[in-house]
């Protein structure tokens, strides 16, 4: 091979490696549909509705009744009411806490869509890398109730750890779940 063919093969190499990631990574859209319930934002949606955004949400979720999220969102953002919630998950605890999912059913539905996207593909990647540490080659028989739950617990720490006495609760249960041979509950007199 000559010195120009190898060039131009090294060309159209690094060519389809840039137009793939280009389409891997070109999904940002759901980035920014979360603008949609940013509160700090919603006395300036009260006043002009943010079309540009709300296009994304028609073009991209397509089983949103976007008429009716757009009722609903000229709603919240005109209550004082909403504008105190910081993001799309206090606002969908907001909801729920209040029973408003059926008044507000498709911003609940889209909320709950939002909430479940990964913003990164690094927290996906750090799953699996979880998972890879805790079934290991002398854990392979775990069971999948078991395997999800100690997978859940890893990657949820920091929420756990925000959890007072977590240690003891996890270990009362478990003595009180069942009768076993031993009392394993302490009994003062």
């Amino acid at each position: 091979m000559n010195q120009y063919s190898k060039r131009q093969i090294s060309q159209e190499v690094c060519d389809i490696v840039l137009s793939e990631i280009e389409n891997r990574f070109s999904f940002s859209d759901h980035l920014i549909v979360t603008q949609l319930f940013y509160s700090d934002r919603f006395e300036e949606y009260n006043n002009k509705f943010p079309d540009l955004i709300f296009k994304l949400v028609k073009k991209h979720f397509t089983f949103i009744n976007d008429v009716k999220l757009k009722t609903e969102l000229e709603v919240i953002y005109d209550r004082e009411d909403f504008r105190h919630n910081v993001g799309a998950v206090a606002m969908l605890q907001l909801f729920i806490n209040n029973n408003l999912c059926e008044t507000f059913s498709e911003s609940v539905k889209f909320l709950k869509l939002l909430c479940t996207l990964p913003m990164t593909t690094v927290e996906s990647e750090r799953c699996f890398s979880t998972l890879k540490r805790i079934k290991t080659f002398l854990r392979n028989t775990m069971s999948q109730e078991r395997l999800c739950a100690l997978a859940m617990l890893s990657m949820e720490k920091s929420l756990i750890e925000n959890i007072v006495n977590f240690n003891e609760l996890v270990i009362d249960h478990f003595a009180n779940s069942k009768d076993r041979r031993i009392d394993l509950k302490y009994k003062s007199l």
